[in-house]
């Protein structure tokens, strides 16, 4: 009988699977190189990476300590922030037995000179000049008046006027018109210091700041 026609091709397909076989095995017989080209690259080892990595973790710890100090202007910001605690005097004012004896009790108050001249005081007429701090309770008295009849016109202060609320000057018992209005003068009043303008004419004139307190209740 004739031959299959198959059988060639199958023939010929086992020649193609023996050498596939012997190529195979040829390739796996070949040396290999020691380190596979997909092997990660080894890490180099030497003083500058050592350094570098060095540098970088002392670089962490610096920040780290960066982190621990307190920051300069985070506390300025925070003492700017939060105001300091504010100056009280005490709960009731405190009349000296020196302010007592230099005023004068009148409808529940005392009345005195800023300077606490005494009000009765002789001789020659003197001013206030120069700045003085408002003692504690005290305040510029409003003249009214009931106190310009009973306080102003009846004791001179070492004076000549008198400077109320309002910057109303009334003449003392050493004026030339006790108890009268003779002007507006005014006051500067910075931070709790109260002094009389002098300026053209007020130089040559002599006034003081009249001032009150509530007299306390025993």
């Amino acid at each position: 009988s004739p031959p299959r026609r198959g059988g060639g091709g199958g023939g010929g397909g086992g020649g193609r699977r023996g050498r596939s076989r012997s190529m195979s095995r040829s390739w796996r017989d070949r040396p290999r190189s020691p380190v596979s080209r997909y092997s990660p690259p080894p890490r180099r080892s030497g003083g500058r990476s050592g350094n570098r990595s060095r540098s970088r973790r002392d670089g962490r710890r610096d920040d780290r300590r960066d982190d621990r100090r307190p920051d300069p202007k985070k506390k300025a910001f925070e003492e700017k922030r939060i105001p300091p605690p504010a100056v009280r005097g005490p709960d009731k004012p405190q009349i000296t037995e020196e302010q007592r004896a230099n005023s004068v009790e009148f409808n529940g108050h005392y009345y005195a000179a800023l300077d606490f001249t005494p009000p009765n005081q002789g001789g020659e007429s003197a001013g206030q000049k120069t700045r003085i701090q408002m003692p504690y309770g005290w305040e510029v008295a409003d003249i009214t008046d009931d106190v310009r009849d009973a306080v102003v016109r009846l004791h001179t202060f070492g004076t000549d006027f008198v400077v109320g609320e309002s910057g109303k000057a009334f003449h003392t018992a050493k004026g030339t018109r006790p108890g009268a209005l003779e002007m507006i003068w005014d006051y500067k009043k910075d931070m709790g210091m109260y002094n009389l303008h002098q300026d053209g004419s007020l130089a040559a004139k002599n006034a003081r700041i009249l001032i009150r307190i509530a007299v306390p209740k025993v």
